[in-house]
């Protein structure tokens, strides 16, 4: 530990070499310390260092620009030290991206951006960091309780139709996002297939169907399933 409480990357041989804190080798320091326990003034040191070097935007500055990593490190620092990360984690929130397909070949929905945008290789650290910030548990912490296998990859977005309110044997148009690039995806109405079609490169489905003429007056589901992914979206319609 430095002298203004930031922890170094680098191992001191002596008392008296220089001592250079980053926000990374605190961020990891005091999960450390969280799990060994106690070392209550090392750690509000340690996160009253972190808090200074924190911009306004509630991330933290590494390799030239905010960071994904730095922040969602330094913001679990701050959580163990009881520290305020409500900036932080609004901050780590908008780095997500949240269009795009969410599985397959070119997936990227749901990762976290590097410096502002999805790269495929310094996406994967980002988000497996960034996971830690959001959740706000440590290395030391972090579980699969509360997970379930029969959870979706990642819940779609709710599709939209071009009218809430239809006639029977009306056009309508439905969109969904998040599927598998170029997956097929079924289109039903209640439990009435209407059709199929292929999202595009981005996971993006816009589908053209004529309401099916049997449907009785009410509330009707339309509902999106992707054939690989077997992701799906809904929308409710009102039919008059």
């Amino acid at each position: 530990q430095c002298g203004k409480g930031g922890f170094s990357s680098d191992i001191r041989t002596a008392a008296a070499a220089p001592c250079t804190a980053d926000v990374d080798a605190t961020g990891y320091a005091l999960m450390a310390l969280q799990a060994l326990g106690g070392h209550a003034d090392v750690i509000k040191h340690a996160a009253s260092w972190l808090a200074a070097k924190r911009a306004a935007n509630g991330s933290w500055t590494a390799q030239g620009g905010p960071d994904i990593d730095s922040t969602a490190l330094a913001t679990v620092g701050l959580h163990i030290a009881g520290r305020s990360t409500t900036k932080s984690l609004a901050w780590l929130k908008r780095q997500q991206v949240t269009t795009g397909p969410t599985v397959g070949a070119g997936a990227e929905r749901g990762a976290l951006k590097y410096f502002g945008k999805f790269d495929p290789a310094s996406s994967i650290k980002g988000t497996s960091d960034g996971v830690l910030g959001l959740t706000l548990q440590s290395l030391a912490t972090l579980s699969v309780k509360g997970a379930s296998k029969s959870l979706p990859v990642l819940a779609l977005d709710k599709a939209t139709l071009s009218h809430p309110t239809v006639k029977r044997g009306s056009a309508e148009k439905v969109t969904g996002t998040g599927f598998a690039a170029k997956e097929r995806v079924f289109v039903t109405v209640g439990s009435e297939q209407v059709g199929r079609h292929m999202a595009n490169k981005d996971g993006t489905l816009v589908f053209r169907f004529t309401m099916p003429g049997g449907l009785s007056s009410g509330q009707h589901t339309v509902k999106l399933t992707g054939h690989r992914s077997d992701l799906a979206s809904k929308v409710s319609v009102t039919v008059k």
